[in-house]
């Protein structure tokens, strides 16, 4: 009987240690999964494109500022074709010319635009205006060039309430901007060239009351305006490519203005007319820009008096920005009879800060001396350290010395706050500490 006993209570001793070693392979077992995921990761992780694990959201960021190349990058992968198609501001900016062999294309990048607001430029007439103009309601920059008839017929008759900026050139511009305040609301960026036929044609801008910045480069034809006869509330820039901007000025009130950039345009007989208006309107205008029209040429008595009568209009200067032509007008002394103090137009600018030279060339001795006198005659009077820049287009035919034992350096080194040369090229620009 005892022996039959302990055979039958050793199976019941074995039971514990079975189950524990069913455990044990049960945990190698789970052990050994868990394994295979890490590795099976590491191995999905070796074969994707660092790129590929950002997060769509920052991929769309980063499609977006090369969305010219939609088309390639959405051939690279599914992956990447799906982030494109479904980010609305890639297919956001339209140019209707490219779309005149392929007119279908057009409704289908619009339709992945989805409520993303809309850039349309257009040069030409457009066969099927339709397919755009149900988006007119989101529509926020519109560039028109030449004169696309048909499409500036349809839309300016249409409500833009979101459109922000509108960039119109030459013959097209004119037509649409009679229509222009009514159609409007929310304007505040307006490029305007082209030819103004009639004296009231500025009338329609003027009455944009949200126009923050505005840019006329004009034909002039009969340019003569009442004094302070266009009010502008909202406009902070303002760009005038003309020949004098006397009349212009004179007509203007804009009391949030507070920078002017004015392109001098050669037209034959340039006008000079002394500015008659209030000396203080333009009071808060800080910064100042000069430059030349790209078709110029150069009357040095003209620039003289332009720049006389600039300085005098814009009193309170802190930041100017001059091309080099200018130089010569603005820091030679007057020649008119009486001036024994060597009075320059630039004395004006008493609280001037910070100075910019552009197109500086080294090969202009007299614009070393005016402004090595005028630098001198400021360091004896006591006035402020000015910032200046330099800014040179460096070519093959450029002369560019650095020689620090210049007198024009070390005039500026002692009489400027800081001195500084940029060099551009045709891809990047440097800048030397002078």
């Amino acid at each position: 009987m005892k022996v039959r006993s302990d055979v039958r209570a050793k199976p019941a001793r074995l039971k514990p240690r079975r189950l524990e070693f069913f455990q044990g392979l049960f945990d190698v077992r789970k052990a050994v999964a868990a394994e295979d995921v890490v590795t099976n990761q590491q191995i999905r992780n070796c074969t994707v494109l660092p790129i590929d694990r950002l997060p769509n959201e920052l991929l769309s960021e980063i499609f977006l500022l090369i969305k010219h190349k939609r088309e390639s990058l959405a051939s690279v992968s599914r992956h990447w074709r799906a982030v494109i198609i479904n980010t609305a501001n890639i297919w956001s900016d339209i140019n209707l010319d490219h779309y005149r062999k392929h007119p279908w294309l057009l409704k289908v990048h619009l339709d992945r635009s989805r409520q993303a607001p809309l850039t349309i430029s257009i040069k030409y007439d457009y066969p099927d205006p339709e397919v755009v103009l149900p988006h007119a309601n989101r529509l926020h920059t519109l560039r028109i060039g030449s004169y696309p008839r048909e499409f500036i017929n349809r839309i300016s008759c249409m409500s833009l309430p979101s459109l922000q900026y509108l960039f119109l050139d030459m013959s097209s511009g004119y037509f649409f901007v009679e229509s222009i305040r009514s159609h409007t609301p929310t304007l505040r960026h307006l490029e305007y060239s082209g030819s103004l036929p009639s004296l009231g044609d500025l009338s329609p801008i003027a009455a944009v009351e949200s126009l923050e910045e505005l840019s006329l480069d004009v034909i002039v034809i009969g340019w003569e305006f009442q004094r302070d006869s266009m009010y502008f509330p909202s406009l902070q820039r303002l760009t005038v490519t003309i020949c004098c901007p006397t009349s212009f000025l004179e007509a203007i009130v804009a009391p949030k203005l507070t920078y002017f950039c004015f392109a001098w345009m050669y037209t034959g007989e340039p006008r000079t007319a002394t500015y008659n208006g209030s000396r203080s309107k333009f009071d808060n205008v800080t910064h100042l820009t000069l430059t030349l029209s790209p078709f110029h040429w150069q009357v040095e008595d003209k620039l003289t008096s332009l720049s006389k009568n600039i300085c005098q209009i814009f009193r309170r200067i802190r930041y100017a920005d001059i091309h080099v032509d200018f130089v010569s007008a603005l820091f030679a002394p007057s020649k008119k009879v009486g001036n024994l103090n060597g009075q320059r137009p630039v004395d004006t600018w008493t609280c001037l800060e910070s100075l910019h030279i552009r197109s500086f060339s080294y090969k202009s001795p007299q614009h070393f001396q005016h402004l090595k006198r005028w630098f001198t005659k400021r360091r004896k009077l006591g006035q402020r350290k000015l910032h200046i820049n330099f800014t040179h287009a460096y070519g093959i035919s450029a002369s560019v010395t650095l020689d620090p034992s210049s007198t024009f350096k070390q005039t500026l080194r002692k009489h400027c706050a800081s001195a500084k040369l940029y060099l551009t090229f045709q891809f990047y620009a440097i800048f030397v500490q002078l």
